[in-house]
């Protein structure tokens, strides 16, 4: 009744308030833009003969973004003139130093599910392909655009807490597990 009141005083209308104009809001903004640039159309390296567990596949996945942000972090830090690119990487590896631990045991064991070989050398290995795979691609599409499309990424996962990183490995699971062979529940 205040806004009619005040409607009255004010304008001397007799039809009620006046309309508002609609407000649309602006769609809320991915907390993941730019977490996972659309570079090429890659699936998962073969992990072994065996199915992957969601805890195998995040373990996975948390490599990769690893992988991508060793390779970024060396490719464009000197291509770029920018060495506290490798440093920041190097910051994201003492934050998540015990990630990392448990991740190289984890898929270690995975690959050593269908391979003779050490665990820790048959990881090493698998991270070794993946970082040739992605020098091959930042190569590929040339270094300058590869720096750009992963500069977003590289930014963002640098500072990622460990909650950050958790929801992180959530979306990419959620967004990529159709790609891996998945065990039965």
């Amino acid at each position: 009744m205040v806004v009619g009141v005040l409607c009255l005083a004010l304008a001397g209308c007799t039809a009620g308030p006046p309309s508002r104009p609609a407000v649309t809001a602006a769609p809320p903004a991915d907390p993941m833009a730019g977490l996972f640039p659309q570079i090429a159309a890659a699936g998962p390296r073969q992990l072994g003969p065996t199915c992957l567990t969601d805890r195998e596949i995040q373990a996975d996945l948390f490599t990769r973004l690893r992988t991508q942000m060793m390779v970024t972090g060396l490719t464009c830090a000197a291509l770029l003139d920018r060495p506290e690119l490798f440093t920041a990487y190097q910051g994201f590896l003492h934050t998540h130093g015990d990630v990392v631990l448990l991740v190289q045991r984890e898929l270690g064991w995975v690959l050593s599910r269908g391979r003779p070989g050490s665990p820790d050398r048959l990881f090493d290995t698998y991270v070794t392909g993946l970082a040739n795979e992605e020098s091959v691609l930042a190569a590929d599409i040339s270094p300058v655009r590869y720096c750009t499309l992963r500069s977003d990424q590289f930014r963002t996962a640098s500072r990622f807490t460990a909650w950050d990183l958790q929801a992180y490995l959530d979306e990419a699971w959620r967004r990529q597990v159709a790609l891996y062979p998945r065990c039965a529940a």
